[in-house]
């Protein structure tokens, strides 16, 4: 099916298949409200701007993962994207955007044989929470694009949160982009890795760059 938006607004229902999708101009795709989408194009995640994309693409709707953090000592709300989001020993499956996990086998307790790779900022691969044990194993995660809040962990290519136990074994991960993170381990998370490599590339930030962060009240450089 093709699709062409070519002004206004497209809300996305529900999760969507197609094999062309125009984007024009001025124009937009949305999700329902308290819901995300998250496009892929052959197995790789792109941010839903104008364009003109062909092959494979999926619209995935998901809910909103909300959780509460404390930053700087004070309760902060994020809203969560990821390509697997388990929580208390469960992959929710309304909340993860499984055509981003190229080739992957996953269940409640592993992921393995599994690449993931977005363009989009703050997208997570893993999202672990709760009281879970889980495991990631022989898979590539490449994140491209910023992050705008590495203290709660948005962005990571792997953020393990809550009372998780995370095993990490042999995996590549790699970041590109401002304040995205390879890792996040919060609140009383433990994490193990064997025989991985990670690796992050950023830039020193423009002008224009820190300003539009300050308006944000978003962190580009370190202190």
């Amino acid at each position: 099916m093709d699709k062409i938006v070519e002004n206004g607004t497209w809300i996305v229902e529900k999760t969507t298949h197609l094999d062309a999708l125009d984007i024009a101009s001025g124009a937009s795709v949305v999700a329902p409200e308290g819901k995300f989408v998250t496009m892929t194009v052959d197995g790789v995640g792109y941010p839903l701007e104008p364009g003109k994309y062909r092959g494979d693409i999926w619209l995935t709707v998901c809910d909103e993962f909300i959780r509460s953090s404390l930053r700087f000592g004070e309760e902060t709300v994020s809203s969560f994207h990821a390509g697997v989001c388990v929580n208390d020993g469960k992959v929710l499956e309304n909340s993860s955007v499984f055509p981003i996990v190229h080739r992957g086998e996953i269940s409640d307790k592993e992921t393995v044989h599994a690449k993931i790779e977005s363009r989009e900022w703050d997208f997570n691969g893993f999202y672990i929470t709760g009281k879970s044990e889980y495991r990631i194993a022989d898979t590539d995660i490449h994140l491209y694009g910023d992050g705008t809040d590495d203290f709660v962990g948005m962005g990571a290519a792997i953020a393990a949160a809550g009372e998780s136990k995370v095993t990490i074994d042999n995996c590549n991960v790699k970041t590109e982009g401002i304040g995205r993170g390879t890792l996040f381990v919060g609140e009383h998370a433990e994490v193990t890795m064997n025989d991985c490599t990670f690796s992050t590339v950023s830039h020193v930030p423009t002008p224009e760059e820190m300003e539009a962060g300050a308006k944000l009240e978003r962190m580009m450089e370190p202190p």
